[in-house]
């Protein structure tokens, strides 16, 4: 009945910026997304959903398709850089997510994406996405959050730079890289991310 919707939206500096509520009536919302932005709803006074549920399980392995390309996130040959590939089933492009900061289930929750053979971390350096070694401190470098219009697809937020994960300039072969730019609303930058079985 007391049902609202809280947008954040990403302005052109890339920050973060809570709107007023919206009141949902007859069962839904309207609000008009802002182009080239990012925008993640809260929302507040429904049931059937735990409080504490988490979108990922803890202990799991996740793939990141591109909606784009189709190929999966792969960590590339030299150990470091990100690239895509066809999905192969290996532990190169797999995934552990753990919400580690901010609130759980909200919108500010902010997530660490760990490769699970080794690991090591997702975080942007100089604008790159990199895997580097966990070294137990906190870091926005490493932080991500995770955005959907809810048609099952996301966008990775960098906590530090306000830049998203994308296939840069929009590639599909195979090999290419895997980098971060501004909001464009590009299907470059939007990820399906999958439990491995």
């Amino acid at each position: 009945r007391d049902a609202t919707v809280t947008p954040t939206v990403t302005d052109a500096a890339g920050k973060l910026v809570k709107q007023a509520p919206v009141k949902v009536v007859d069962g839904k919302a309207t609000f008009t997304v802002p182009a080239q932005s990012v925008t993640s709803f809260a929302v507040k006074g429904v049931s059937g959903v735990a409080q504490d549920a988490s979108l990922f399980s803890k202990g799991k392995s996740y793939t990141l398709t591109g909606v784009q390309s189709g190929k999966a996130v792969t960590v590339g040959a030299n150990g470091t850089s990100l690239v895509i590939n066809s999905a192969n089933g290996t532990v190169a492009q797999e995934w552990r997510l753990e919400a580690k900061y901010g609130k759980k289930g909200s919108n500010r929750a902010r997530y660490v994406f760990a490769d699970p053979a080794e690991g090591k971390r997702l975080a942007v350096r100089d604008n790159v996405p990199v895997i580097e070694a966990d070294t137990g401190e906190r870091d926005p470098a490493t932080e991500w959050i995770l955005s959907t219009t809810g048609d099952g697809t996301w966008t990775l937020v960098n906590q530090a730079t306000g830049r998203l994960l994308e296939v840069g300039g929009q590639a599909t072969k195979e090999g290419a890289a895997v980098t971060t730019w501004q909001a464009n609303s590009g299907s470059n930058q939007r990820w399906r991310i999958t439990e491995v079985s």
